[in-house]
């Protein structure tokens, strides 16, 4: 992997833990963005709830059609749009994909797989272009691709990435390996981290019932965390508590993961909302609670003034605390005016 590609991959695996460090590491905005389909959110912005619908594949650029006249094709060739609708015809791929081919798609669905986690477009378009690519190699690539992500002995960062090119390609082959990983006890923690945050982010369809059941027995804290989170994504409603049990279990604790968990709050939408008021009355840690002041304050959310209120002028908090929960009301109080 070119060394551009590995800097990339470094980020991904902490989000891997879950895609919380990157809400708290992306400047904040008090902009709305603008709602789109299939996607979490535009961090830390809101979205409306997934749709279950797949996203339309990229319009596919056309060409003249093979029985035009050469004075046709000469002006297809200035401008193609000045040609009848009725005489053009959509350039479809033939033939097997090329190694090199699938090499170049992976290494671009990298360099965008942050912007697929906090669903931009620019995310939601290499996805697509990979899997649209992927429907063309032969079973041996596939194998090769999941090769990949099941060897010991490859980077970390590798094998995440190419848990997630596993999930998008949504291919029952490449789907279940990432479920066999979280099957298996002796895949490791960080290997069934990567795949379950791979299937939080797949728009496969089916994948539901098995997430609830790794949600409901799986041991490990941070699967269970990832995989709530997806499912919360696909709208499956009993997702959300089972997020916040996910994460007010770790902090419980004192996993150093917590925060990862409680910054990715700011990933789900109003649903949340209730949960993160709740929690603003509850929470301990000073991190935490700033992390859910950000969260309000960013939404605007009015229902959190009292829970606000209570910490801003709550001397037995941390000074930090108590300035941001004054900032948080004082920016909603703006925006009432």
């Amino acid at each position: 992997m070119k060394p551009k590609h590995i800097v990339i991959t470094c980020v991904l695996i902490l989000a891997a833990f879950f895609v919380g460090w990157l809400v708290q590491k992306k400047p904040d905005s008090n902009d709305r963005a603008p709602q789109q389909r299939d996607t979490v959110a535009q961090s830390p912005r809101e979205v409306a709830p997934r749709s279950l619908a797949r996203r339309p594949a990229p319009a596919v650029p056309v060409q003249p059609a093979a029985s035009r006249e050469e004075s046709q094709s000469e002006k297809a060739e200035e401008n193609p749009a000045a040609l009848p609708r009725e005489d053009l015809e959509p350039v479809v791929p033939e033939g097997p994909v090329t190694d090199k081919e699938i090499k170049t798609a992976i290494a671009t669905f990298a360099e965008s797989l942050r912007n697929l986690i906090y669903g931009d477009e620019k995310g939601a378009a290499a996805a697509d272009a990979l899997r649209n690519l992927l429907e063309r190699a032969t079973p041996e690539q596939m194998r090769k691709l999941t090769a990949v992500f099941g060897d010991d002995t490859e980077p970390m960062q590798r094998r995440v990435v190419y848990a997630h090119v596993l999930a998008q390609s949504e291919q029952p082959e490449a789907l279940a390996t990432l479920q066999d990983a979280l099957r298996e006890p002796e895949a490791g923690m960080m290997v069934q981290r990567f795949a379950a945050h791979g299937l939080a982010f797949s728009d496969a369809e089916g994948l539901d019932t098995f997430m609830l059941d790794m949600v409901h027995s799986h041991a490990e804290r941070g699967v269970r965390a990832n995989l709530s989170f997806g499912l919360q994504r696909r709208g499956v409603d009993e997702g959300i508590p089972l997020y916040f049990a996910a994460t007010d279990e770790a902090l419980e604790a004192g996993d150093p993961s917590a925060l990862q968990y409680v910054g990715g709050l700011a990933l789900i939408d109003e649903r949340a909302n209730p949960g993160i008021r709740e929690r603003l009355g509850t929470y301990q840690g000073t991190e935490a609670l700033l992390v859910l002041i950000g969260v309000a304050k960013r939404r605007a959310d009015k229902d959190a003034i009292p829970a606000l209120e209570k910490l801003a002028y709550d001397s037995s908090r941390p000074i930090s605390v108590q300035k941001a929960a004054q900032g948080a009301l004082r920016a909603m109080a703006k925006d009432n005016s």
